[in-house]
């Protein structure tokens, strides 16, 4: 079930914001051109490998996970963007999405995210992609959480540019964006790739110079199924983005 109703769940995100002040703004990409609307490292065949002292492992070319929430990665190589490998992906590569824990057993945080933002001056008509998505739930220990994946798009000008804060903290709410953007809940589970979109037809006649795209797995609460936070983790697999003109 695809729901585009939005809940604390796990989640992907594409965001073009329209305002921040001018200390908190990254800096706009410079001259964009139509062929830069077609996403960078869409099917996540290139990644790179990083060594810190004695733990390695591997980003997706372009893509930049939030450093806010991937606390761990430096110390134990753990963290939200990691390579998946299996027959079923595109040239047998994809993005795994991995909301992690503390060693402790606490959760690290609600949620966990990744993010893309460049040029792009052309405003598509959708976005698709493929998707794999098991939730806490899913994995037999807490049956009463409802896990999201979110994906959310967001198109905006290179004079009201996305910040910092909504690049790294923020999760996706509706409350947090404005302007053209679109958000796609999904919270059923499946081991094997399912197609998803979201549509910007309504968009078409509008004007844009940035999009950012937000890749988020939100754990649902546990306080309203009255359990008490404790280990728990999920993960998602993400596959063959395109941008449809």
């Amino acid at each position: 079930m695809i729901n585009k109703t939005l809940k604390p769940v796990i989640f992907f995100t594409l965001l073009i914001f329209t305002s921040c002040s001018d200390d908190d703004c990254t800096e706009a990409p410079t001259e964009p051109v139509a062929e830069q609307c077609d996403i960078p490292n869409a099917s996540f065949d290139n990644f790179s490998t990083i060594t810190e002292g004695s733990v390695t492992y591997d980003l997706p070319d372009e893509w930049t996970e939030s450093n806010a929430l991937a606390f761990l990665r430096g110390s134990t190589g753990n963290g939200f963007f990691n390579k998946y490998e299996g027959s079923d992906a595109s040239n047998g590569l994809a993005l795994k999405l991995k909301r992690s824990h503390h060693p402790d057993g606490n959760t690290i945080e609600s949620f966990q995210k990744g993010y893309i933002h460049y040029a792009c001056n052309q405003i598509p008509k959708k976005l698709k992609g493929r998707y794999k998505f098991r939730g806490a739930g899913d994995f037999g220990t807490y049956p009463e959480i409802t896990d999201t994946l979110r994906v959310v798009v967001k198109f905006s000008s290179s004079t009201n540019q996305v910040s910092m804060r909504e690049l790294e903290l923020s999760d996706g709410r509706s409350e947090e964006m404005s302007g053209n953007v679109k958000i796609l809940d999904i919270t059923s589970e499946t081991d094997i790739f399912q197609d998803f979109e979201l549509d910007f037809t309504e968009f078409i006649d509008q004007s844009s110079d940035l999009v950012s795209i937000h890749l988020i797995l939100k754990q649902g609460r546990f306080a309203d199924a009255g359990i008490p936070l404790s280990f728990n983790f999920a993960n998602a697999v993400i596959d063959d983005l395109e941008f449809e003109y």
